[in-house]
């Protein structure tokens, strides 16, 4: 079973999932439809606009790391 846990605005949902990554599960959706400062991939800013649906799914244990088709 997953979580869904709704913003109205965070810095960066990748941020918010690695500072609570000890209280979150696998496969839990952080989301929010305003998203301040994102980084993507290489550290590259992440830019979305207002109202639209930004998000992070956590994968932390070693079965949805090796499992994961890339």
């Amino acid at each position: 079973m997953f979580n869904v846990l709704k913003f109205d605005s965070l810095e960066s949902t990748n941020k918010y999932g690695k500072e609570n990554l000890k209280e979150l599960n696998d496969f839990d959706v952080i989301y929010t439809t305003n998203q301040l400062n994102g980084k993507g991939r290489k550290d590259r800013k992440w830019l979305s606009n207002k109202d639209s649906l930004t998000f992070s799914v956590v994968l932390k244990s070693p079965y949805c790391i090796n499992n994961f088709d890339t």
